[in-house]
């Protein structure tokens, strides 16, 4: 017996939010938001079926394109000056050297 749906599908709620049409700051990493966007689609596919390995190895793929992800944007904002190091960190870094 299956468990009552409540008719939301597990990706759905992630791509509304980072659309191009939501603010989505343009990135260079276009690769992986393809990946991303792939991974929430497969996501979105096997929920609908009773394999719960096939779900678990979608948020998996998801897990692993979104630390990518979040890597990539670290990176672009440190190389903009958007982002800075902490104060504890930059002192350390800096003895380092």
């Amino acid at each position: 017996m299956r468990p009552a749906s409540s008719g939301r599908r597990p990706g759905a709620a992630l791509t509304a939010t980072l659309r191009a049409a939501s603010g989505q700051r343009p990135s260079r990493a276009t690769k992986l938001w393809e990946r991303f966007d792939e991974a929430v689609a497969e996501l979105d596919r096997v929920s609908e079926g009773r394999s719960l390995r096939a779900v678990a190895r979608a948020y998996a793929e998801l897990s692993n394109v979104v630390a990518e992800l979040a890597k990539a944007v670290e990176r672009e904002d440190r190389a903009s000056g958007l982002l800075t190091l902490p104060r504890a960190r930059r002192a350390k870094s800096s003895r380092q050297r």
